[in-house]
């Protein structure tokens, strides 16, 4: 994947930045990762049906939080699947993101701001 997205420098007067590291790195993560074309993307399991829209992202929280690990004193950290949900509801609250479902396919987002 390749190309860029565009990241204002009021980030780092936001409370966001100062918050937790974490937080920055998710929502950075939920940035990059976001669909970005015109192209709708369906994905079905079952009698589940999702489609993935531009700004939107699916994702399981488990792999969620193995995307985002990291070196930190000299040993992996990862997220766990609560961890990454309430990082979620975090920037939920923030009004960053949407959680628009939570399936058996996995959560899907919308980044808002």
């Amino acid at each position: 994947m390749s190309g860029f997205i565009l990241v204002s420098r009021d980030l780092l007067d936001n409370d966001l930045w100062r918050m937790n590291s974490d937080l920055v790195r998710l929502f950075l993560y939920l940035l990059l990762k976001a669909s970005y074309g015109k192209q709708e993307f369906t994905y079905s399991r079952g009698a589940t049906t999702i489609t993935v829209r531009k700004g939107e992202f699916l994702r399981s929280l488990r792999r969620m939080g193995e995307d985002c690990a990291y070196v930190g004193n000299n040993r992996l950290v990862t997220w766990s699947t609560s961890r990454v949900a309430a990082m979620l509801k975090t920037l939920e609250d923030d009004g960053r993101i949407k959680i628009l479902s939570n399936s058996t396919l996995g959560t899907l987002v919308k980044v808002v701001n």
